[in-house]
């Protein structure tokens, strides 16, 4: 199996598991008709609503994280042959709709929108200081606890905010507009 086929099931796995089952609360025979559109809708673009993802931004955006998952660590990187933390960040939004964020982790965490840990939305960014004091990581939260992330020993993976590293490491998120 190809590293990114088995990325893509482990993002898939994960956003599944975390999703809740639909209810049908219509019995048979008594199904409402939706009258037909003239027009159909459009999507607001991400830059003019809420800052929580839609369900085809994240089926979007996950499909561009799974495609870079395990991927090498490499200092400096910003591409398949390898990345870095900031690298990563970078990517993942340039895929997504074209932003080109600043390429590295001091620059990233300067952004304007801070956002509070209870307020995490999925693509925010999360900041670590992984090296004493200065803002040194970074990678994208994806819910429930979780963030991607370029990890020097493992490459692109995914890890939780309240394991004991990142949890004492953990510097503030911002949110990219």
């Amino acid at each position: 199996m190809t590293r990114f086929a088995v990325a893509a099931l482990l993002l898939a796995w994960f956003i599944v598991g975390c999703t809740p089952m639909p209810r049908f609360t219509n019995p048979p025979g008594n199904v409402p008709i939706a009258e037909p559109r003239e027009q159909p809708e459009q999507p607001t673009p991400i830059k003019q609503r809420h800052p929580t993802l839609s369900r085809i931004d994240l089926d979007k955006m996950n499909h561009i994280i799974a495609s870079y998952m395990m991927t090498p660590y490499q200092r400096g990187g910003s591409g398949v042959l390898g990345l870095d933390c900031s690298g990563f960040v970078y990517v993942v939004y340039r895929d997504y709709d074209g932003t080109r964020l600043p390429l590295t982790v001091e620059s990233l965490y300067r952004l304007e929108d801070r956002v509070q840990p209870d307020d995490l939305s999925y693509g925010d960014l999360v900041f670590f200081r992984t090296d004493g004091r200065k803002i040194s990581h970074v990678g994208i939260y994806i819910n429930n606890g979780k963030f991607v992330h370029a990890s020097e020993s493992r490459g692109v993976a995914i890890d939780d905010l309240s394991a004991d590293t990142f949890a004492s490491e953990y510097a503030g998120a911002r949110r990219v507009k």
